[in-house]
This record gives C-alpha cells, structure tokens and sequence, in this order.
C-alpha cells in the first residue's frame, strides 16, 4: 500500500502520486506528533521567553498560540494554528522599529517585555478601577430608595387605573378591542400591579421615616470628617514609594476603621463611599499642589 505524506490518505498499489496533493507517495507514513498541524513561529533559548512570547500574542488575540516550555529541550518552539499563523506574524512584525525579513523571536523578546508590562499594568489599572466603582456604589442612601419607591409606586398605580380604565370601556362597549379572555388576564394583570404599587408606596412611607434621621446622622459624620480626617493624617498611612493601588486599599481600609470605631452604628457601606471621596480628594489636592 501507498500513503500520502501531506493528507495521509492511502493508495492501492500502482499508484505514484497523490491526486489531491500533488506529492509522492511513501510506502509508510511518518510517526505523528501533536504538533502536526501546527505552524512554528521559532525558537527560543529559554522556556521563559518562550511564554512571553505565547503571552503577547494570546494577548494580541491569537489565541491559539502557544509555547513548548519543556525543560529536557535546549530549545523551546512557538506554535500557532494554521489559520493564525498571519495574524500571528503581523502582530509580531508591528514591534519592529525597522522592517527586516527572517527576524529571529529572540530579538523581539525585549520589546515582547515591555509590552507585556504595559498591558499587565492596564489590566491592573482596570481592574482597580473596577474595584474602586463597586466599593463607592454599594450604598443606597434613604433618600434615594424612597424616590425610587415612591416612583415605582405612582407608576404602577397610575398604569393598572389606566388599565382599568380601557377595560371598563371595553366592557360597556365604547370600543371593543379584547374578548373575554383576554378581558380577564388583563385584568389580573392590572390587579397585580395595583397591588405592586401599593406596597411600594407602603415601604415609601416607612422609607420616609428614615430620612431625616439619616440625613441629620449623616451631617454629624460629614462634619466630624471634615474636622478629624485631615491630610496629615491621611498622609502618615500613605507611602509615597507604594503603588498608588496598596496605597489606596492600606489608607482607604484605616480610614475606613477609624469612622467605624467612632460611628459603630452607621452603615459600613456608607464609609467606605465617605472614604473613598476623602481619599480622592486627597489624591487631587497633592496632584494640584505637585503641577
């Protein structure tokens, strides 16, 4: 029997010549390794450059690029699919200063470096962004959550009336635009949202309650703030050597603790969006005071 070499379909005897490939056949294929249908990007000295370099194109979007950090081996291959294998090189020609062909990986390892730290450290920046988002949203003060409910309320007050309104007329015949059926689940639909809207306005008015009592608590704490947390004290929890996101999380975290010890019963979440404007208008009065 015959083999293809290239798309390892076999032949009956006589035959010489791939149909499809247009290449010799063998008498017995080669032994198939994993990386078969794989295009090599090239080599590296070390398994250490070979990541990096499977990083920044998996970063690129190439996602199927990928390093052989075996230590046996004196060296190490970059892989990519065949269908990549363009992407992968035009991502990898982009970090040339000067355009030369047959450019060896390791040269580009240098550059592959700090373009993994730039991106390392936007990842990091977004992410403490994220963070610090979340942090500052958690709480809902009174007096939003009784806008709110009052709102929800009204609204599907006003909307199940409407409703009852139109089916009303429907039934007196003014119009005649829902049958019986229909007549019946809407008006358990409207209903419903009656009854939905009424317990808004009932959780509105114990809301209500609470907001002034919040509002007077809240002022006690802002003025206490104003007059304790300075910027000397901010400033010896701050280490200007730390990174701006330890030193966020240490001073944020200490302040945080502080409040808490003096005000055990006001909302924790509310500190910590207090705090986090505090430090934020630390942070901006020493960038002001630097330019």
């Amino acid at each position: 029997m015959a083999w293809c070499p290239k798309c390892r379909n076999e032949y009956v005897e006589g035959v010489t010549v791939c149909a499809d490939c247009q290449v010799p056949l063998v008498d017995e294929l080669p032994e198939e390794t994993p990386f078969d249908d794989k295009v090599l990007l090239g080599t590296l000295d070390s398994a250490e450059e070979a990541l990096k370099v499977a990083k920044f194109l998996n970063f690129k979007g190439i996602n199927s690029a990928f390093a052989v950090a075996d230590q046996n081996e004196t060296e190490f291959p970059v892989y990519v699919d065949e269908v990549e294998k363009v992407d992968a090189r035009m991502a990898l020609s982009q970090l040339l200063k000067e355009q030369t062909e047959d450019q060896p990986l390791a040269a580009l390892v240098p550059e592959i470096t700090n373009e993994l730290q730039e991106l390392d450290e936007e990842e990091a920046e977004q992410m403490f962004s994220d963070l610090r988002t979340d942090q500052s949203s958690v709480y809902v003060k009174k007096k939003d959550k009784y806008d709110d409910l009052l709102f929800s309320g009204l609204s599907f007050i006003i909307f199940s009336v409407i409703g009852g309104v139109v089916l009303l007329l429907n039934q007196i015949g003014v119009f005649s635009f829902f049958n019986l059926y229909s007549t019946v689940v809407m008006s358990v639909v409207f209903v419903i949202f009656l009854g939905i809207g009424i317990t808004s306005l009932v959780r509105a008015r114990r809301t209500k309650a609470l907001v002034t009592q919040e509002h007077e608590l809240s002022d006690e704490v802002i003025t206490w703030i104003e007059e304790n947390i300075t910027n000397d004290l901010i400033n010896s929890y701050f280490d200007p050597e730390d990174s701006e996101e330890n030193n966020y999380f240490t001073v944020h975290s200490r302040l945080c603790e502080i409040v808490s010890e003096n005000f055990p019963f006001f909302p924790k979440e509310y500190i910590d969006e207090l705090m986090d404007e505090r430090y934020n208008a630390f942070c901006e009065g020493n960038g002001s005071e630097q330019e």
